[in-house]
């Protein structure tokens, strides 16, 4: 894996990842002569290419704009299993924090849009999500402990946009994720502790939470 960056000025930075794995497993699904459905694996070349743009600024005295914009390729290969394809997704993160120094609150809102079509050898993968998180931070104890109430406000469920499966010969898996997965609301109290060491723990969480998804995206 490739890292690199490029920075002009205090503008902005353009980023860009390159990762390669000439030996990722991919699995292939096929019916057996007694009708049964049995999945096997084979090796693919996979190649992905992320190019991004992020910048920090200063909008106000207390107030910083963060913001991070990123596009993604990918392409799965075998010539033995004639495979050659290619996905595509795109990434856009803002954040708006604001502190308020005497009160000792920092309030941050968070939009994020993700739209993934991956390359699979077989059927289709599709992801998308489009929320917002506003959160409030206030600490106490002298900064040993912070504490944070956050609330995830989805915009559109992107139900048409999130789904996989594949299809043989007449057998489909393909489902779509259903509105548990993403247009739930949820409010999150969270609570930290510093002790001498400098570590810190959770000592409430999730005071409700609709659903988590496992590809959840980071705010």
């Amino acid at each position: 894996q490739i890292y690199s960056t490029v920075s002009i000025d205090k503008w902005f930075t353009l980023y860009q990842k390159t990762f390669i794995n000439q030996n990722s497993v991919n699995d292939i699904y096929s019916k057996n002569a007694d009708g049964m459905i049995v999945e096997s694996n084979f090796n693919v070349d996979r190649s992905q290419f992320t190019y991004g743009i992020t910048g920090q600024y200063q909008l106000l005295k207390g107030l910083m704009l963060n913001e991070d914009i990123s596009y993604f390729t990918e392409k799965l290969k075998n010539d033995a299993y004639a495979c050659n394809l290619n996905g595509h997704g795109f990434t856009m993160r803002s954040e708006l924090d604001y502190m308020l120094q005497r009160q000792k609150l920092n309030l941050r809102l968070v939009h994020i849009y993700v739209y993934n079509n991956n390359a699979v050898f077989q059927g289709e993968h599709v992801w998308g999500v489009n929320s917002m998180m506003f959160t409030v931070v206030r600490s106490f104890f002298k900064d040993n402990m912070p504490v944070s109430l956050n609330l995830l406000v989805p915009i559109d469920n992107m139900n048409d946009k999130r789904h996989d499966g594949i299809s043989i010969d007449g057998y489909s898996t393909k489902k779509y994720y259903t509105d548990q997965n993403n247009s739930g609301f949820a409010l999150m109290l969270v609570a930290k502790y510093k002790f001498g060491g400098g570590k810190s723990t959770r000592k409430s969480d999730n005071s409700f939470n609709n659903d988590t998804e496992k590809k959840a995206a980071s705010f």
